[in-house]
């Protein structure tokens, strides 16, 4: 046995702490990911979907086997809810490239598993909006789509994304989905109005408005008006295990 802590080691066998780092990780099983895998993610969905060099670089990982033609992206935008201005945001500079734009929206309805088959597997390119990342893991968890997903990237489906839209592929991130601007109400009432809300105060929330850019990201910060919440820990489809 041993035991460590940061200034010492004491052990029953006479082995230097790199001796042990590396027996360690040489008995962990090596992850090779599926040679079809592709994916291209980012920290911000709305930044990164917007540039068009961005575009570029999702389109080179489409397998050649597609024959020049239109790529078609489907667009899941659970963690947004579904809302069309996140999508704008998000397809135009792949829709401006010849892509054809297909959006599976589940976040409050549930299509049927034939539906959401024939969704994912026409798809050359899989693009998921970024928001709130738990809401978008529960609902395709529970519309049991994660099987659908794994094996539309076996397949060579280009997976895209930023924030939440990069998260849902890994085993999990740190995430802002406790953000009281990221549920749904809030999300749906922003939409409506144009504007985004600043948590703070007690109840995690005042009357201040800014011009909103990024739904689909948490609201800003305000060091003069602090938020109520904390960063979390979500669990994601673990296609790829590693901390995002």
């Amino acid at each position: 046995m041993t035991v460590l802590n940061a200034n010492r080691q004491t052990s029953t066998s006479s082995f230097s702490l790199a001796d042990l780092d590396e027996k360690h990780w040489s008995d962990l099983p090596k992850f090779v990911p599926h040679p079809n895998f592709r994916g291209i993610f980012a920290g911000s969905g709305s930044d990164c979907l917007s540039d068009p060099k961005f575009a570029e670089e999702i389109l080179k990982l489409v397998p050649s086997s597609n024959n020049n033609k239109p790529a078609n992206v489907l667009y899941l935008g659970t963690a947004t809810y579904d809302l069309p201005a996140p999508k704008a945001r998000q397809t135009d500079q792949l829709k401006a490239l010849g892509c054809t734009i297909t959006s599976l929206d589940v976040s409050a309805v549930s299509p049927t598993k034939a539906e959401l088959e024939a969704a994912i597997e026409s798809a050359d390119i899989i693009l998921a909006s970024g928001g709130n990342t738990l809401h978008a893991i529960d609902r395709w968890n529970r519309l049991d789509m994660v099987s659908m997903l794994r094996r539309a990237s076996e397949r060579g489906a280009v997976l895209a994304g930023g924030s939440a839209g990069a998260i849902w592929v890994f085993q999990s991130g740190h995430s802002d989905s406790a953000d009281p601007d990221t549920f749904r109400e809030p999300m749906l009432e922003m939409a409506k109005s144009g504007k985004k809300k600043r948590a703070g105060g007690p109840k995690g929330r005042n009357d201040k408005d800014e011009d909103e850019e990024h739904k689909d990201e948490s609201s800003t910060y305000d060091a003069n008006n602090k938020k109520k919440w904390s960063y979390i820990r979500v669990p994601g489809l673990n296609f790829l295990p590693a901390l995002c």
